[in-house]
């Protein structure tokens, strides 16, 4: 899949990438392919899953450490953003949870994030460059955890 990646100038930006993979839970493939291959090709490592229970099953692979970022999307079969972020916060994350940031479409995005105890949200559909300005801004969230 073709995407447009948003020039960015390495001298204008403080990113600093998360050693922690960033987990990407989409079950539209298309949306979450475009999100991995975006990331990946920015240097970061991503976990991809199609609901929430597969992300749960990466969760566990991944212990003890812990993902550097949740993108969350609500509604998916299995187990839907507000399952997956409910079990979550039930999960046992040294030293302290990631942060989540819902991406779903629309003006549900704020709501949903409100519901679930999101740190942040995207309104799909976003563009990349919105993309990487939220992951700049919880990266050094996570790194200062």
């Amino acid at each position: 899949m073709q995407h447009p990646l948003p020039y960015r100038d390495p001298a204008a930006t403080c990113l600093a990438h998360p050693a922690a993979p960033i987990l990407v839970v989409d079950d539209d493939s298309n949306i979450r392919e475009l999100l991995c291959d975006a990331l990946g090709d920015e240097g970061y490592d991503v976990l991809p899953a199609g609901n929430g229970q597969e992300a749960l099953d990466s969760l566990r692979r991944l212990l003890p450490h812990r993902p550097g970022l949740i993108l969350l999307d609500m509604n998916m079969p299995v187990l839907d953003g507000w399952g997956f972020a409910g079990a979550y916060r039930r999960f046992p994350m040294p030293p302290a949870h990631a942060p989540i940031v819902v991406c779903t479409a629309g003006h549900a995005a704020a709501r949903c994030a409100a519901e679930v105890g999101a740190d942040g949200y995207l309104s799909k559909p976003f563009d990349l460059s919105t993309l990487f300005r939220t992951l700049d801004r919880f990266a050094h969230r996570h790194q200062a955890a």
